[in-house]
Parts: structure tokens; C-alpha cells; sequence
């Protein structure tokens, strides 16, 4: 089963201009920036392997070629896509540079891929995300720190298949529980024996951060012992804040959620009006008996939903977990398919666009 959260798309777009380069897709544009209209020094490698770097001038997606050269002192040449199997820029993107929600997006979207040359041969690695038109296909390859990302080029006159694996929230996706059989037998199971994890563990499940990043961040917390590795993480950049909240509750052997294919159920969300689901950033799963299942990032809003009314001394809240932004996506997936009759009062119409607080 996979997540559809946050996939990596294929996208469709056309250079404009000869040095227009598109960024990794789960990014804005300007986290990076173009390249630029100078020169840019880059690696060829030809058709039978042979590795040549120079210099770019320009990148012409239209005309299917490049202008190259092999120092600032040399003449400039036309290289037409057909003459190479893979072009790379030598100078990386830095996800520090990037921003905090770029960074933290970055290992998410990390997935392995394996590309079938033209005649004979194969690429394989892993990437970024993915952008492919006629030209050809770009990828983003971490480096060994995963801190920053190599881009490539290869035209499509280069290769015959691509095959993409999971991400690393696709992957930990599978893991989580998506239908309603699954999470009743997981209540029954943990009911009075919860099974405690480790922080590290529980991070890693919510498929956040790549299991490279989890073993460098444990091995720096070895030589610091005083820092949580959880707050590591937040310092560094890798996971939010509200992340962190849920992968504590994770840790005390509360389930995942896998919200993106859980059925919605009328008579679990009838339960909450609107307005307290997006305030509390709590989706109604299920009703068993006197049983409120209900999908929360933060286990301290459970108190806050027992009071409601309509809720204290008749039903008792259950609280399993999502991540913050997989309940937002969700409410907002509920409130378009059943509309505002099923919710217990009417909502209010800004919540439904206006950013959660962490």
C-alpha cells in the first residue's frame, strides 16, 4: 500500500531559455535558484561511458543541445543531446541553503531509481524527486552527507525505462495502518500493553528522514549525550516541532494512521463540528460503542476533545496518529466529500484555508 501524501510527481514543462534549469519538485522555485546566465562547469558523459568536464554556456531544451567548452580560454561547441548518455552540474544545491521546510521535505522524497540505457548499460542511485519532458529526465542525487544535491541530466534519446522506487515516506507508509479491521485489531492488541519504542524508531516511522540521516544523527548524539536526538533533528533542520510531538506519541506505542486511503466514516465525524477538528487538528475515525477513535498529531489535545459537547461523560476519545499536515490534507478531503451537514455544528469558512499552528 502506498502513501499519496507526498509523491513525487512527473512533471511536464518546457525550458524556456537556454540556462533554465528546473528545481527538485518538492520545492519552490526560488529555494535554489535558476542557473544562471554564466558559466556553468559540468561533467559529459558520452555514450560509451567516458567522462569529459568543461564548461556549459548555455542548455537549449528546443534544439535538444548545449554549448560547450572545455576551459574559459577555449572556442564554444554545439553538443547535441544524442552524443551523451548523462550531464552533471558540478556544483551541488544546499539544502541548509534551501530553508527549514525544504530541508525537512528533502529526505522524504529520497527514493532509489534504475534507468535502462539505449544499446546497453544502466544508472541506478537515488534522487530527489524527478522532473521529465521530451528532453529528457533531471535527478537530484544526494551526496554522501545528504546536505546537498548533485543535478543530472539525461536526455531522453539516452535511455529506453526509468523505474522509481518508494520514497522514504512511501516506504514507511506501508507500514502504517490504513483500513478500519486493521486499527481495531491493533486497539484490541494494545489495550493495558502498549509496547514502548525507542525515540529514534518512532522517528523513522513517520518517514521523515532517511535511515543514512538516523544513523549520522545517532552516532553525533553518542559523542553528546545531553541532547535528545529528537531535538537534534529540530535543530538540524531535519523534522519539525510538530513531527517530533507525534513521533513521542509514536514512542509510547500509540499506532500510525495512514490517512490517506483510511475510509472516512459520517458517523465518527458527526461527532466533532468542523471547527473543533481544525482547531484541534483531529479527525474522527471511528465509532466502537462508547468509543471515539480519533486521528490526532499531539496526544495533549486529547483532554481538549473529551470536553467537548456532545463528547464528555458519553463517549471516551481514542486517540491513534498522523502527522499534522496528513490530518489537515484529510479534514480538508472530509469536508469536500461530505460537505458541512455531517459535522456537528456549521464551520467556519476561513479555518478551512487558513494555515494549523504548530
Amino acid at each position: 500500500m502506498q502513501s499519496h501524501f507526498a509523491p513525487i510527481p512527473t512533471q511536464t514543462m518546457r525550458l524556456e531559455g537556454p540556462t533554465d534549469w528546473p528545481a527538485p519538485p518538492f520545492s519552490a522555485r526560488d529555494a535554489w535558484g535558476d542557473v544562471d546566465g554564466s558559466a556553468v562547469s559540468v561533467r559529459i558523459e558520452t555514450m560509451r561511458g567516458y567522462g569529459i568536464e568543461g564548461e556549459m554556456l548555455g542548455f537549449d531544451a528546443e534544439r535538444k543541445s548545449l554549448i560547450f567548452r572545455f576551459d574559459n580560454q577555449g572556442g564554444a561547441l554545439r553538443v547535441h543531446f544524442h552524443r551523451f548518455r548523462k550531464l552533471t552540474l558540478l556544483q551541488p544545491l544546499s539544502t541548509d541553503a534551501a530553508g527549514v521546510q525544504t530541508r525537512m521535505q528533502f529526505a522524504s522524497q529520497l527514493r532509489k531509481f534504475k534507468i535502462a540505457l539505449t544499446g546497453d548499460g544502466k544508472l541506478s542511485g537515488r534522487t530527489a524527486g524527478h522532473v521529465e519532458n521530451r528532453s529528457g529526465l533531471f535527478l537530484f542525487t544526494p551526496d554522501d552527507d545528504e546536505r546537498n544535491l548533485q543535478r543530472s541530466f539525461v536526455p531522453s534519446s539516452a535511455y529506453t525505462r526509468c523505474v522509481l522506487g518508494p520514497s522514504v515516506e512511501e516506504d514507511a507508509a506501508q507500514r502504517w495502518i490504513g483500513t478500519p479491521q486493521a486499527l481495531s485489531s491493533a486497539l484490541d492488541e494494545s489495550q493495558g500493553k502498549r509496547k514502548v519504542i525507542a525515540i529514534g524508531e518512532a522517528i523513522y516511522d513517520l518517514g521523515v528522514i532517511s535511515a543514512r540521516q538516523l544513523t549520522v544523527a545517532l552516532a553525533a548524539q553518542g559523542e553528546n549525550k545531553k541532547v535528545p536526538i529528537g531535538e537534534m533533528l529540530v535543530a538540524d533542520g531535519l523534522l519539525s516541532r510538530a513531527d517530533l510531538r507525534t513521533a513521542l506519541g509514536h514512542k509510547m506505542g500509540y499506532p500510525l494512521v495512514n490517512l490517506a486511503n483510511f475510509p472516512l466514516s459520517s458517523s465518527a465525524l458527526g461527532k466533532l463540528s468542523l471547527d473543533v477538528a481544525f482547531e484541534c487538528n483531529a479527525l474522527p475515525l471511528m465509532v466502537r460503542g462508547t468509543n471515539l477513535v480519533v486521528a490526532v498529531d499531539n496526544l495533549a489535545r486529547v483532554a481538549q476533545l473529551a470536553s467537548m459537547p456532545g463528547l464528555e461523560g458519553v463517549m471516551k476519545v481514542v486517540p491513534v496518529l498522523a502527522r499534522q499536515s496528513h490530518i489537515e490534507s484529510a479534514l480538508l478531503r472530509a469536508h469536500h466529500e461530505f460537505g458541512s451537514r455531517v459535522w456537528n455544528a456549521p464551520q467556519q469558512g476561513w479555518r478551512l484555508t487558513a494555515p494549523m499552528a504548530a
